[in-house]
């Protein structure tokens, strides 16, 4: 890939259904069928058909012979509202890019979005017994582009920057943070 960035996002988007991840200080994720890898500018997919636990293991060897051959890793840089481990990632965080990685990887925010080419968006969503809880960094191409966003989320100014209308079942926070970025708190 051309960036760091860019083969996390691919990563990020298409890791589910994990057995084991981010073991042996690798950031991957493994299944019966498959074991995909993210290392610096680079994603790696080795998919077997077989799904044994001989393919599995193969597939895991594969993955580590690679990884040790890959040029040293430019280091992924998390923004600090998610924390700083680039260890443990797989699951829990997502970094999206435009509105192809938005199909891919957050579907159901599309909406929000519309009319907007360039945009970057971290994703973290946490779920427990009592609370379900989105959150998101986005960084806009301009400040116009934030305010296509915020009227396309339909939210309301208040004295705690934008919030969804009382009667959405999502309760929206959103929080600017400099000119082009803005932070998001989405429980429901």
């Amino acid at each position: 890939m051309k960036s760091c960035l860019g083969a996390f996002g691919i990563y990020s988007v298409n890791t589910f259904h994990c057995q084991s991840a981010d073991q042996q200080e690798m950031t991957d994720c493994e299944n019966q069928y498959q074991v995909q890898l993210f290392a610096g500018h680079h994603y790696i997919s080795i998919v077997n058909t077989t799904g044994t636990p001989v393919a599995q293991s193969a597939s895991l060897l594969l993955a580590r012979k690679l990884k040790e051959l890959l040029p040293a890793e430019e280091g992924l840089i998390i923004p600090k509202e998610f924390g700083t481990s680039t260890y443990l990632l797989t699951g829990k965080l997502k970094f999206i890019q435009g509105e192809l990685g938005l199909q891919n990887g957050l579907p159901d925010w599309s909406s929000y979005f519309e009319g907007l080419k360039k945009f970057n968006l971290w994703f973290r969503q946490n779920k427990s017994d009592s609370n379900n809880l989105r959150q998101a960094l986005v960084t806009f191409d301009s400040p116009g582009d934030q305010d296509i966003f915020l009227h396309n989320a339909s939210l309301v100014f208040t004295d705690k920057g934008w919030e969804s209308k009382e009667d959405q079942a999502e309760k929206w926070v959103v929080k600017k943070i400099g000119e082009i970025n803005i932070f998001i708190d989405v429980r429901y």
